[in-house]
């Protein structure tokens, strides 16, 4: 039986029947903002470099950080990773691979970034968990069918309740297959079409940019610092 991406209460609220005495006041009043959609642009054509799933788990990771302007490519992760440029079935568990990816790096322009790791091994119970990295402007890796998929778009509906309160139903995700060249790679999940117990885990990577402080020296305040004027510098 396939999962529903709506929330178990939403169903109950519209099973409940209104009173007989005051329809029009006991009623559930719900908005619908439907077709909403979303679909990063600019996310890096990767391709992995093996058929493999340690290869198109750490390509994904690649166009995930070039989307966050951070250039360290899937060689570089699968030798942190695997120690080698192995083919293997996945990358290890999400604990190992976190703990292996998660620090501070210096890159090749002298940024300062940490780089984090968010997953999930199931899918997430609320909607808006496979709504936030693509709201901050992340893709991110979702497994299907034991494959990571890049994700970087949907098509959702909105519901609004008379409470304020607002529900994300999905409709579609628009994936990449890092396996895969040409009009393969793009794919779309569609909930009416797919089964959501082929979904599996989440893969998030985030970057933060760590300001390069003395402790010692105070910060900088340009808006009180003595403004040189070249026409009159000696």
């Amino acid at each position: 039986m396939r999962k529903s991406f709506l929330v178990a209460f939403v169903l109950l609220l519209a099973a409940v029947p209104s009173l007989a005495g005051d329809k029009k006041k006991n009623r559930f009043i719900m908005n619908k903002n439907a077709d909403q959609w979303v679909e990063l642009a600019n996310v890096a054509d990767v391709v992995a470099e093996q058929p493999c799933g340690n290869w198109a788990l750490a390509a994904g990771m690649e166009a995930s950080l070039r989307r966050q302007k951070v250039e360290l490519d899937q060689r570089f992760w699968i030798m942190r990773l695997n120690g080698g440029l192995l083919c293997m079935p996945s990358a290890g568990s999400f604990e190992t691979i976190k703990n292996r990816i998660d620090g501070e790096y210096v890159l090749a322009d002298g940024r300062h970034v940490r780089i984090e790791v968010r997953y999930r091994e199931s899918l997430p119970e609320s909607t808006d968990a496979l709504m936030l990295p693509l709201a901050h402007g992340r893709p991110y890796l979702l497994w299907w069918k034991d494959q990571p998929y890049l994700v970087k778009g949907a098509t959702w509906d909105e519901l609004i309740y008379q409470t304020g309160q607002k529900l994300i139903e999905i409709k579609t995700l628009k994936m990449v297959n890092t396996l895969e060249k040409g009009a393969k790679r793009d794919v779309v999940f569609d909930r009416e079409k797919d089964d959501t117990n082929d979904l599996s885990a989440m893969f998030d990577i985030v970057v933060s940019d760590m300001a390069d402080i003395d402790p010692f020296t105070p910060p900088r305040n340009k808006a009180t610092e003595p403004v040189e004027n070249p026409a009159v510098k000696k």
